[in-house]
């Protein structure tokens, strides 16, 4: 077992656990947006994997996908790090 790990406090274990309940949170956004997003394009006539296969963001999508990502993982950290 990794040693960082066997030192945990309960101090950290709460960070840990408001990390884990951050990232879950996103996720649940991000699945439910996703399923919505593809039930009202096959509403349409739209089928998303046909759509997505192979498709590569352009230079704009591609600097706001990575700003949120960057934003993702503050928040991530931010709540490992409060003391």
């Amino acid at each position: 077992m990794d040693e960082q790990l066997k030192n945990l406090q309960p101090a950290d274990l709460d960070r840990l656990g408001k990390a884990l309940i951050t990232l879950a949170q996103e996720l649940w956004v991000v699945k439910d947006r996703q399923r919505v997003l593809e039930a009202a394009l096959a509403e349409n006539g739209i089928t998303t994997s046909e759509l997505l296969d192979g498709w590569e963001p352009d230079a704009a999508l591609s600097a706001t996908l990575e700003k949120d990502r960057a934003a993702l993982i503050d928040s991530l950290l931010n709540a490992l790090e409060q003391r």
